[in-house]
């Protein structure tokens, strides 16, 4: 059985970092960082796993 295991550092969040351009269609690029939580992070907690989103991004959904 194959097995994968994430460690983190103290003070390290994953956080969803996402691009977004166009014109006549519509690119969206994500990327997975792991960083320091920022101020104006949302923080969502799914299967307690904590993930960050910036008011940014969150603004374009």
């Amino acid at each position: 059985m194959l097995e994968s295991y994430i460690f983190f550092k103290d003070g390290l969040l994953p956080r969803i970092d996402a691009h977004v351009a166009g014109g006549y269609g519509l690119s969206i690029n994500y990327l997975l960082i792991f960083d320091e939580a920022r101020k104006i992070d949302t923080i969502y907690q799914i299967n307690g796993i904590s993930i960050r989103v910036d008011y940014g991004d969150e603004t374009i959904s």
